[in-house]
């Protein structure tokens, strides 16, 4: 269904809270989330772990930042990202009101890199 924005690589530090926002694409156009049901992120670390967010759950920390932009956003915890554990690979399920899946992107999934705390 679509592609990231660039930059490719997200960069971030170890431990942070600051909200990360992703734009998803389609044939380099924004992806309109009017109307969607909810959105899902994914995320697989250097160790293999899974993370899997919903803007469903009780206390998101996905949810859609900009309807029209087709933006995304994820509120990591304090121990969410461990320089350790760089990089994480991550994709976007959007559930439409019909409860079809699409992930975004197809191709390739995108890359968060963790930088150590000193």
């Amino acid at each position: 269904m679509g592609s990231l924005v660039l930059p490719p690589a997200i960069e971030i530090r170890a431990g942070t809270t600051d909200r990360l926002v992703i734009q998803l694409l389609a044939d380099n156009d924004p992806i309109d989330l009017t109307g969607i049901d909810h959105v899902e992120i994914e995320l697989r670390d250097a160790r293999r772990n899974t993370y899997k967010y919903s803007s469903d759950d009780v206390s998101p920390i996905v949810g859609v930042y900009d309807t029209t932009q087709g933006k995304v956003y994820l509120d990591p915890t304090t121990t969410l990202f461990k320089a350790i554990c760089s990089p994480y690979l991550f994709y976007v399920w959007i559930v439409d009101s019909e409860l079809k899946r699409y992930s975004v992107p197809e191709e390739v999934e995108g890359l968060i890199k963790v930088r150590k705390n000193y």
